[in-house]
């Protein structure tokens, strides 16, 4: 089975270290994920530059998984399910940290 590359793809930075912001504001056109699909998360303040400390990623009220500079985390989304990339949250021990977002659909 191949994946193929669906937008959107790109970047969310954290302005404020300790301040969580979420992958995508609520009022992005494409801000949710239906179907087999995967979410790939990489520890980036771009497409270039690696990040300095830590990401963290989770909900609004608890950051779960923890990425070092240049870590990747994948969201596999299954057939039937869906996943709203606005509820996804990121913080940063540094700011201006982020991570590079690459949603693959088969």
């Amino acid at each position: 089975m191949s994946l193929s590359i669906s937008l959107p793809n790109g970047f969310t930075n954290v302005t404020t270290a300790g301040t969580a912001v979420p992958l995508l504001a609520r009022t992005d056109i494409n801000k949710l994920v239906k179907g087999v699909a995967t979410v790939l998360l990489t520890a980036r303040k771009n497409k270039t530059t690696a990040n300095t400390g830590d990401v963290y990623i989770g909900n609004k009220g608890a950051q779960s998984q923890v990425l070092s500079p240049g870590q990747s985390l994948a969201i596999d989304v299954r057939a039937g399910e869906e996943l709203s990339l606005p509820d996804i949250f990121l913080d940063a021990a540094t700011n201006g940290d982020g991570v590079i977002y690459l949603i693959k659909k088969s």
